[in-house]
């Protein structure tokens, strides 16, 4: 339709905007505020284009729920993840892992692309409880 804005240009703009990675009941949940409500098909269509196209990555924590990221090919992501609540913290960890990676790839001849750590225990919050 004429004057509505572009699904997948919203969505880019929320993980640009959040910067952490976002299941589809939060897009959606983000998408309300701006006074968009899309249905649920149409929201998971642009969540799987978005995905093909290489634009987001998907994320599967131990709580289940599948949650997507913006790509960035110059920078790898990583996380801390709790599994009592499912609270989630970005890590930056280029300058450390790029150490360990240039030693595996010299010991196995293996050439690194693209990976992601994540470290699962419990927050400060739950680990207080």
């Amino acid at each position: 339709m004429p004057g509505q804005p572009n699904i997948y240009s919203v969505i880019l703009e929320i993980f640009n905007n959040l910067n952490r990675p976002l299941s589809a009941i939060e897009i959606t949940k983000l998408l309300l505020t701006q006074k968009l409500s899309p249905n649920k098909s149409t929201i998971y269509r642009a969540i799987l284009k978005l995905e093909s196209n290489g634009l987001i990555s998907q994320i599967d924590f131990v709580d289940g729920t599948k949650r997507y990221e913006l790509v960035d090919l110059n920078h790898q992501h990583h996380h801390l993840i709790c599994e009592k609540c499912g609270k989630l913290v970005c890590l930056d960890l280029d300058d450390s892992l790029n150490e360990i990676i240039l030693e595996l790839e010299k010991q196995t001849r293996f050439k690194v692309k693209t990976g992601r750590v994540d470290f699962f225990g419990l927050c400060d919050k739950c680990s207080n409880k």
